[in-house]
């Protein structure tokens, strides 16, 4: 059985307080995802302030430059793309707040396949330039 319990969250970008759910405990009983969590506890990983859209496993810790990065055009797109359900859509969008903020690696664990590769070419060819600067 999944514990669950509310509880009101400060967001970083744009400071407004909104009540979002957090696991108190889970078990391994029942239907899993893929990497083992239970479905509860992989639903509730990723917020959205619902002020400002930004997507974070935690509202009140900044993504280094989120708050320039959500009102670019893409991340608009995909934070109400229709081709997915609301809580598909906040994976990507917090992949691309790490690819914004060049954290490269948490970006790649978390965007979609075609976005992993556009992050791995970025990567490439930031190496090439390191490479040829030596």
């Amino acid at each position: 059985m999944t514990t669950m319990f509310q509880d009101l969250v400060k967001c970083a970008v744009c400071g407004k307080e909104s009540g979002h759910k957090f696991n108190g405990s889970t078990n391994a009983f029942g239907s899993v995802v893929l990497d083992i969590r239970s479905l509860e506890m992989d639903q509730s990983t990723i917020q959205r302030c619902p002020n400002c859209g930004y997507c974070s496993p935690d509202l009140s810790e900044l993504i280094k430059e989120s708050n320039k990065q959500i009102s670019s055009e893409e991340y608009r797109v995909q934070l109400s793309n229709k081709k997915f359900p609301e809580l598909a859509n906040l994976f990507p969008c917090r992949g691309l707040l790490h690819e914004y903020a060049e954290e490269y690696g948490k970006a790649g664990g978390i965007a979609s396949m075609q976005r992993r590769s556009v992050i791995i070419e970025r990567i490439l060819k930031q190496l090439y330039i390191a490479e040829r600067e030596l």
